[in-house]
């Protein structure tokens, strides 16, 4: 497994490791440090750019903990910076451990080079639902269209285009009361683990079904389309209770349509 270093990367480790398979980690290590609001945000804006990523803080606290796992310290095997993850350091450790499987997860890009170190099955866990939501931000976006049904995980293939291959599995979201945006895009991405277990499971016993090739080029999105001024929608206007007032049927459109193992 390829992930970054957050406990939310950790959480998603342990589902790996629960379905018996997991041989090794390589975390990515990128000098995390919190956001800031650029110096030309409006006035009135600031706060609530602080408020939403303090926000964000707690919900990782209360849905994955404060620290990364140490239960699965053994199986970190290396530990590479971002801009030397698809280097001769990275490929050498692929190549010895020779997996049946590689799984990233919260990684930049792993280039075809990278990539084909690995021979068996090459996939990526993506915190959105592609072809929608592809790229940056994708459960904050969902929140900002007023669609808070199409927040969810996406299991599949890793190829040259980001988050653009064949599907293997995909999650939605439980729609609760109360949840904020960052509150229901950690209880979304907690939902997804266990299942995430059971795919891995059917995998490697004979039950996997086809990936499935998306269908429409969807959107990537990119960090760059975001601006602190989009947290006035969420968060002034619709009083950060997107979820609430989708279940009180103040807003209507789309369902997701998921691609399923089970």
């Amino acid at each position: 497994m390829v992930m970054g270093s957050t406990p939310r990367h950790f959480f998603m480790a342990r589902a790996v490791a629960a379905s018996g398979r997991l041989k090794g980690i390589i975390v990515e290590e990128r000098g995390w440090r919190a956001p800031v609001a650029p110096a030309c945000t409006p006035q009135r804006t600031p706060a609530l750019f602080e408020r939403h990523f303090k926000a964000r803080a707690a919900a990782e606290v209360r849905f994955f903990g404060t620290e990364p796992d140490t239960s699965l310290a053994g199986l970190v095997v290396a530990r590479i910076l971002r801009e030397e993850m698809n280097g001769p350091r990275s490929w050498d450790i692929i190549d010895r451990m020779k997996p049946d499987l590689l799984l990233s997860y919260g990684i930049g890009k792993l280039t075809p080079e990278t990539l084909a170190h690995a021979r068996g099955h090459r996939w990526n866990v993506h915190g959105g639902l592609v072809p929608f939501y592809k790229g940056a931000g994708p459960h904050f976006w969902p929140h900002y269209l007023l669609e808070p049904q199409m927040c969810g995980v996406t299991l599949h293939e890793l190829t040259d285009a980001i988050d653009g291959g064949a599907v293997v599995h995909q999650t939605v979201g439980a729609l609760t009361r109360g949840d904020g945006v960052n509150e229901f895009s950690s209880r979304t991405t907690a939902g997804f683990a266990p299942e995430l277990t059971e795919v891995l499971v059917r995998t490697f016993d004979g039950r996997l079904k086809p990936p499935q090739p998306q269908k429409t080029t969807g959107r990537l999105w990119r960090s760059v389309d975001f601006r602190p001024q989009h947290l006035r929608w969420v968060y002034e206007v619709h009083e950060n209770r997107v979820v609430d007032r989708y279940l009180d049927g103040e807003f209507r459109g789309r369902e997701p349509r998921t691609v399923r193992q089970f």
